[in-house]
């Protein structure tokens, strides 16, 4: 009940639906900008598994795109799920919330909310653009790489040309995955730090931290690459136990060990 409560205050401010409506355009306007960039350029049109949104590979804007959704992520998650836990807090609402339903529910429904909120959102974004370069590109023939240069690349890459489909909608869920545990990250650090400038530095310190790995986060997000999943699964493994731990602790601390009002 509570869950569906704070969900329904998303739902209902048009700030945060604004918010959204970026996230899911930003993909849509790479594909407008795509087929006037094939239309006046006349080139090859790349199999439509090249063309998705994570790839970035399709224009030389691609990347443009990608960053602008992915790098700034965290700010619209605190945008979007973070915020209501400062509000909450300076309004009072939160003790009113919590003498009603209690800490550890109260924590949990927040947490539980960004999550599944920016896993969602990212998944809808990520599906409604796959699928449209599926329509759109549909007869596109041209691979990513030519015959030469993939038998100097991995047995791995290989493998991912091959199974385009596939790749692409794992590479979806391991993002979506990754955006919902920073937003998880963002919403713990605002009910327990409160102060928006510790909040939000904290929470793109996480997020760009794990970026200058040599095996950088950034690899995690984009498929067809000399870098596979198995290469980058140290990141992966490290940024979600990083992730849950930073959680955790924050959650146990509070629920656990202050057993004051928050």
């Amino acid at each position: 009940m509570l869950l569906k409560y704070q969900v329904k205050k998303i739902w209902n401010d048009p700030v945060k639906n604004f918010i959204c409506f970026l996230v899911l355009f930003f993909p849509c306007l790479e594909i407008i900008y795509n087929l006037f960039d094939l239309i006046s350029t006349e080139n090859h049109v790349l199999r439509p598994e090249f063309m998705c949104f994570l790839v970035g590979s399709s224009t030389r804007l691609s990347h443009v795109f990608q960053s602008i959704v992915l790098w700034f992520f965290p700010l619209y998650s605190l945008l979007l799920t973070a915020e209501d836990c400062i509000e909450e807090r300076k309004t009072g609402i939160r003790n009113i919330v919590i003498a009603k339903e209690g800490k550890k529910k109260y924590i949990k429904s927040h947490l539980y909310k960004s999550f599944i909120f920016s896993f969602l959102l990212i998944m809808l974004m990520l599906l409604i653009n796959m699928a449209l370069v599926y329509i759109i590109f549909a007869g596109g023939k041209t691979p990513m790489y030519d015959d030469m240069m993939l038998s100097l690349r991995t047995d791995n890459l290989l493998w991912a040309c091959k199974n385009g489909l596939l790749v692409n909608f794992i590479y979806i869920i391991i993002t979506a995955a990754i955006c919902g545990l920073i937003s998880m990250v963002g919403t713990i650090s605002a009910i327990m730090l409160v102060d928006r400038k510790i909040v939000y530095g904290i929470t793109m310190l996480f997020w760009f931290a794990p970026t200058f790995l040599s095996k950088s986060l950034l690899y995690v997000f984009q498929p067809f690459t000399e870098y596979s999943l198995s290469f980058v699964a140290p990141t992966i493994i490290g940024v979600f136990v990083v992730y849950i731990l930073y959680i955790s602790g924050w959650y146990v601390k509070e629920v656990c060990f202050d057993k004051k009002s928050i």
